[in-house]
């Protein structure tokens, strides 16, 4: 009879030996930080073996100290929250002695035990269990008891199987975190790069863009047209002042973009004589403080109107400039009365790399802006204005933008 109730005893306590690690092997599943691990442990695990305190430790290699992170019981008055926690130095009481030999410890009387240190309160016996990976000790799962000699080999062994399986979680957590942070200062390097190839085609449209302005001046100059030379000076200096002032920023505001287009239109119309008119319209909901972009994306556009477009175009030019949102990017457009994009394509064609910079340069910019913010989306479109003109059918582009308002990328 006794040896039958020995064994029923056995068999009770084994199915409940293998029912506890099968809860923490299944709620472990579901865990996906390194915190959520040691909380399940000290939480659900814990409490189903019926401990009264429990704190478990992660090891900090950096500083040589083992740090509470979850608690069960008085340690742990609130939901996630450890009541005065402190930090033991690798080798110091029972929980640092265990961190630094990698084996567990039943202490049956701490009494008897001068590694014992206090924590909240006196208790009389204890068990540390390491979390081990391999010979690295990740961490200390400790528990007190008020009854002498209550942690059992039955215990240990239950321990141990938690702290073996938490381990390997702990350690493919880990893995996935830190390969995610590889990932993103990859992305940070990346923007970074493409940040610094933008600034430099920046600084490299700069002085195409002086060099024009400068070639008119001179030709005012050589013509003797002495007080447009003047004026002219005075709106370049205007206009350079605004333009230098953006040349290393990556985005600028929407207002700020916008009036250094206005003043660079104001000079050409005083280059050609007033020979053209302009307009820029934006889309009443936008706010061009907020909205950002890159700093003069639209100024080659302009220059393709007039150099190309408009040129030998005979009766009323017409330049606009629209600004508005569409599928949650930003449309830059320009258009133009002129002589189609068909004919000028064909003429840019005999045009060496050379005297088309501003072009070459936009769309290396539109490459970068594509590549930094992952969206095909970014792109130029050329179309005609009026394919149902029969003079003229002129050209329309739009260039597609991230939508930023405030430094805050609006997903399309």
């Amino acid at each position: 009879m006794n040896a039958e109730n020995n064994f029923t005893k056995d068999y009770k306590y084994l199915l409940e030996v293998e029912q506890t690690i099968n809860y923490f092997a299944t709620s472990l599943f579901g865990q996906n930080s390194v915190d959520d691990i040691l909380w399940d442990i000290a939480k659900n695990c814990i409490g189903r073996l019926g401990f009264e305190d429990c704190v478990i430790y992660l090891t900090d290699h950096t500083r040589n100290v083992l740090v509470q992170k979850a608690a069960y019981g008085p340690k742990n008055p609130e939901r996630f929250e450890i009541k005065s926690p402190i930090e033991i130095e690798i080798g110091e009481g029972i929980v640092g002695y265990v961190a630094l030999h990698g084996t567990a410890e039943i202490v049956n009387n701490t009494a008897f035990d001068s590694r014992y240190i206090v924590d909240d309160e006196l208790r009389l016996s204890e068990i540390a269990v390491p979390i081990k990976a391999g010979k690295k000790v990740l961490g200390v799962i400790d528990s007190e008891s008020n009854i002498k000699n209550f942690y059992t080999p039955a215990h240990l062994h239950i321990l141990e199987t938690i702290a073996s399986l938490s381990a390997n979680k702990i350690l493919r957590v880990q893995a996935e975190m830190e390969a995610q942070e590889n990932k993103l200062q990859l992305e940070i390097a990346r923007t970074r790069v493409a940040e610094m190839k933008m600034l430099a085609l920046q600084a490299q449209m700069n002085p195409h863009f002086l060099y024009n302005s400068l070639s008119v001046l001179q030709y005012f100059i050589i013509d003797n047209q002495n007080d447009k030379a003047a004026n002219f000076v005075v709106s370049l200096s205007r206009l350079l002042r605004q333009v230098f002032n953006v040349a290393n920023r990556e985005k600028i505001s929407l207002q700020t973009d916008i009036e250094i287009l206005n003043e660079y239109l104001k000079l050409e119309q005083q280059r050609l004589s007033d020979d053209f008119i302009y307009e820029i319209c934006i889309e009443q909901s936008i706010d061009t403080k907020v909205v950002m972009v890159p700093p003069m994306m639209l100024q080659p556009l302009i220059d393709n109107a007039l150099w190309h477009g408009l040129m030998g175009v005979e009766g009323e030019k017409k330049i606009s400039v629209s600004v508005f949102v569409k599928e949650k990017m930003l449309h830059l457009q320009v258009n133009d009365n002129g002589i189609g994009h068909e004919y000028t394509k064909d003429k840019k064609n005999k045009i060496s790399k050379n005297e088309k910079p501003g072009w070459q340069l936009l769309n290396e910019r539109l490459l970068l802006l594509r590549e930094k913010y992952g969206s095909e989306s970014i792109d130029m479109l050329i179309e005609e204005s009026d394919e149902n003109a029969q003079k003229y059918v002129g050209t329309c582009i739009t260039i597609m933008l991230p939508l930023i308002i405030n430094d805050e990328l609006i997903q399309h």
